[in-house]
């Protein structure tokens, strides 16, 4: 039988408890475990809260290429919200998108098929 490892977090952004942002500490993570899929709250890109264009690729890294973004809050230049990384493919499915049906809610949900 196969192993798939998966690890779910909440990140805070990036932060670490002494108020350090370092998405490479948290990828160095997923190396470490061999972690598949890496399933993430509060990911944060949006550039006035410390984010940047590159946060999923430093995050995932080059073992989890798939990545699917679930953003709750959306600015200019970056969101706020949810992320699934990987390293196969999957069937992903659009935020919001929960088994089959368009669903409305307060929280924004991602649903993947490995």
């Amino acid at each position: 039988m196969n192993e798939i490892r998966i690890l779910c977090y909440n990140i805070h952004g990036g932060y670490d408890r002494h108020g350090n942002r370092d998405l490479y500490r948290l990828n160095n993570l997923l190396d470490q475990y061999k972690i598949d899929i890496g399933v993430f709250q509060e990911m944060e890109t949006r550039h006035h809260r410390g984010g940047t264009v590159d946060d999923v690729r430093i995050l995932a890294g080059a073992d989890r290429p798939y990545h699917l973004e679930g953003p709750t809050l959306l600015h200019d230049n970056g969101w706020y919200g949810n992320l699934i990384v990987s390293n196969a493919p999957s069937h992903l499915r659009r935020p919001g998108f929960l088994n089959g049906t368009w669903q409305r809610t307060r929280s924004t949900g991602i649903e993947a098929v490995a």
